[in-house]
């Protein structure tokens, strides 16, 4: 008799805490509610971040083909210089044995 009035008061006790600890069909749905809402607003906030990202990503794109282009154009121009100082530098010789 003593262990039945002891597990019964044991299962009242569990009960007890459960019933204490326990939530509310209502604060459940709240809380639930604003983890929804919350994750709405972190998907929102990557969205935005995401777009933030590709946007730089074209940015640095656009500055390195720039770049490469600046650079052929600068080694072409080199080529080109150096073609024509040759041409002037053999112009200049011709010259130099013409008048002596």
């Amino acid at each position: 008799m003593e262990d039945t009035t002891q597990t019964l008061q044991d299962i009242l006790g569990i009960v007890t805490h459960i019933k204490d600890n326990a939530v509310s069909k209502e604060e459940f749905y709240e809380f639930k509610q604003q983890t929804e809402k919350n994750f709405d607003d972190i998907k929102q906030e990557l969205s935005a971040m995401r777009f933030e990202i590709n946007d730089i990503k074209q940015t640095l794109q656009n500055i390195s083909d720039q770049s490469m282009g600046d650079s052929t154009q600068q080694a072409t121009d080199i080529v080109l210089l150096t073609e024509r100082i040759s041409l002037l530098e053999k112009q200049i010789k011709n010259m130099q044995r013409a008048h002596k």
